[in-house]
């Protein structure tokens, strides 16, 4: 499948897709999405494996509309005010990207949706131990956390 959102990545990166079917709409999916970050409505994952790294984090149990209307530039933190990305693309309904950390809602059919998470490393290619690192340790504990995430964005939908 060819990623239709276009970003620069550097060749010198190794980027992971996953993707999971949701028995929701778009427009039900979009708002769990679009109020991503430890400064708003959490990551929808395992939030007590962050906040064993003192991220602080609190995922939302529903929606706030205060927080439904990302715009690029905004700030997204991953802990308590420290460690953050810039929303560098938003597209409301089909895509929330920060930095290169894209999720990507793509219709199936009516009312099933596919959440595409595309999620680009670090540079490592031409540095054995920092490959060494994102493989052994950052690789899979990221999987946890953004398969996590993905299946509470799923549960939040779908309940709606």
């Amino acid at each position: 499948m060819k990623f239709p959102i276009k970003e620069n990545i550097s060749s010198n990166r190794i980027v992971s897709t996953r993707a999971i079917n949701i028995n929701a709409s778009r427009e039900k999916i979009w708002p769990w999405i679009a109020q991503t970050g430890q400064n708003r409505g959490g990551f929808n994952s395992y939030y007590w494996l962050e906040n064993l790294f003192a991220a602080k984090m609190v995922n939302a149990d529903k929606v706030h509309s205060e927080w439904q209307k990302p715009t690029a530039g905004d700030r997204v933190y991953y802990g308590k005010n420290e460690g953050y990305a810039i929303v560098s693309l938003v597209k409301p309904n089909e895509y929330y990207s920060l930095c290169g950390w894209t999720l990507l809602l793509q219709k199936i059919d009516s009312p099933n949706t596919r959440l595409i998470v595309r999620y680009p490393s670090m540079e490592i290619k031409q540095n054995k131990f920092i490959a060494a690192y994102y493989y052994a340790l950052f690789e899979p504990l990221h999987f946890i956390m953004e398969s996590g995430m993905m299946m509470g964005i799923t549960q939040k939908a779908e309940r709606e």
